[in-house]
């Protein structure tokens, strides 16, 4: 049985995915879309990143120094 689906992307991800389909010519968008969603199913991995509204610090030394990677957002 096949079902077809639908997807909407906003234009940069449509253009980012033409750039990859257009330097992958053995891929069609097709098989592309179902080995995505195929291995996400078989490692659902993602990252998600909560925001802060204070920058973090990943050590006492690099707090007192203010060196570090910082991360600013509204919670």
């Amino acid at each position: 049985m096949t079902t077809t689906r639908t997807i909407r992307f906003k234009a940069d991800e449509a253009a980012r995915i033409e750039r990859f389909l257009a330097k992958n010519p053995f891929l069609d968008f097709s098989t592309l879309a179902r080995l995505a969603i195929d291995q996400f199913i078989h490692d659902p991995s993602v990252q998600i990143r909560g925001l802060r509204t204070t920058p973090q610090h990943t050590s006492h030394e690099e707090a007192a120094n203010g060196a570090g990677e910082k991360q600013y957002g509204i919670t």
